[in-house]
């Protein structure tokens, strides 16, 4: 497996284990560009995870349950474990290993959350307007971070996110595609 997966999964531990939420953001908005670079679910997966677990640092009354400090002793084993196997190189043993923890974040938000959408559900709306930031169709998006489309085009409306990025008009971006074709 390559540096930079094995890289990420040292930087989600870290931002994780020290409990920074500004980090796990962060993180969670590059493992999605990555994702989509990639054309890879697995990173999707670690946006996932990073933008889930920043939420639930928010949420203090969470934080401080003996269900919280279970399931981040787990995920920190967790991700050690999936970090040894892609060092060894078992691709699949390691995005098995990270993808079992989605259903234990989905678990606690349930049964300590009070979301009005569970934190996951919510991970994938952000990871997929992520991916529709970095220039992936709504559809695609919203396909790869296994979200519903209507959703994700709610989310990106009531966000203004168009409004965020300067970008050229289709009228320009085709002048610009005629004389580039035409020299």
């Amino acid at each position: 497996m390559d540096d930079f997966t094995i890289e990420s999964l040292k930087k989600l531990r870290s931002a994780l284990d020290s409990q920074d939420n500004l980090a796990l953001k962060s993180l969670a908005g590059q493992f999605a560009a990555e994702a989509l670079a990639r054309e890879d679910p697995h990173f999707v997966d670690l946006a996932i995870l990073a933008y889930s677990f920043a939420k639930f640092l928010e949420k203090h009354n969470i934080v401080e349950t003996p269900e919280w400090r279970a399931l981040l002793k787990r995920t920190l084993t967790t991700l050690n474990e999936a970090r040894e196997e892609a060092k060894a190189g078992n691709v699949e043993e390691c995005h098995t290993r990270v993808a079992s923890l989605l259903p234990e974040l989905e678990d606690l938000s349930k049964s300590l959350g009070k979301f009005v959408t569970n934190v996951v559900d919510k991970a994938r709306i952000k990871t997929a307007t992520q991916l529709y930031a970095h220039g992936a169709s709504l559809s695609r998006a919203a396909e790869f971070a296994h979200a519903e489309k209507r959703e994700v085009a709610s989310y990106i409306s009531a966000t203004h996110l168009p409004e965020k990025y300067r970008t050229i008009p289709v009228r320009r971006r085709l002048q610009l595609a005629e004389q580039a074709f035409s020299e």
